[in-house]
């Protein structure tokens, strides 16, 4: 492997917390610096060892860190290896605030609003003839499974993702799928708590302005009915006493 900034740092670099946490942080800035992209191999241990003048245990400890962070594949007998970008950390975050916090329940809907209104602008102007057919099938299969509690559920979180792929924006394509699990929670408790067909209705008629706006390329409109879907979930919730009161 060249040489590059990683060969350049060494025990200078090492200012606080542990050497391990040290070290990862320094790993991270090479990573960057040295524009390495997911699939490359960062240098041995024993030359990471000599670069930042530590022990090789404390750079295993080190590559865990990364490792843990999704930063980097760690295999035994090889070198670490960087990993793609994963919404995989994120999406850990996400499912301990749903479930250590009632409030979160809501501030999931408030933030999922902001994130995913822009979803629908980008999903708009950006999908695809075959993800414009995507969201019509999934719709069509969600109107025939309003009495099926986890179905439904399954559908919706679905139709969610697929937007959120169709904006091409790979960033925020990870942010939504981050939210996968915790979604999928809160969209069930959204629907366990809503009593009667009618509004199971309106709920699936929400989803149907979205899509229609979405695939004929209005993302003005697809914003709003995305913002109006989530403000109905949030009172919902606030009726049925489900989400918590928002934190202060």
């Amino acid at each position: 492997m060249s040489s590059g900034p990683v060969d350049r740092l060494g025990p200078a670099a090492l200012r606080r917390d542990t050497l391990a946490e040290q070290v990862a942080r320094g790993l991270m800035d090479s990573i960057i610096a040295q524009r390495l992209r997911p699939g490359d191999e960062l240098p041995s241990e024993m030359r990471l060892a000599e670069l930042f003048g530590v022990s090789r245990p404390v750079v295993r400890e080190a590559l865990r860190h990364l490792s843990a962070l999704h930063i980097v594949t760690v295999t035994n007998g090889k070198r670490a290896v960087v990993q793609p970008l994963s919404p995989s950390l994120l999406g850990t975050y996400f499912s301990w605030a749903v479930n250590l916090r009632p409030s979160s329940l809501i501030e999931l809907h408030e933030l999922r609003k902001g994130i995913e209104g822009q979803s629908a602008v980008l999903a708009a102007e950006r999908h695809r003839p075959e993800e414009a057919a995507s969201f019509r099938v999934l719709v069509e299969r969600m109107s025939v499974s309003l009495e099926d509690i986890d179905t439904y559920t399954e559908l919706d979180m679905k139709l969610h993702l697929t937007i959120a792929a169709a904006t091409h924006n790979v960033l925020l394509r990870n942010v939504v799928e981050s939210i996968r699990e915790p979604m999928k929670e809160v969209i069930k408790r959204g629907l366990l708590v809503t009593a009667d067909r009618a509004e199971l209705e309106r709920i699936q008629g929400s989803h149907e302005e979205i899509v229609e706006f979405i695939v004929h390329r209005q993302p003005v409109e697809a914003r709003q009915a995305m913002e109006r879907h989530f403000d109905g979930a949030v009172a919902r919730l606030l009726r049925a006493g489900q989400g918590g009161k928002p934190s202060q």
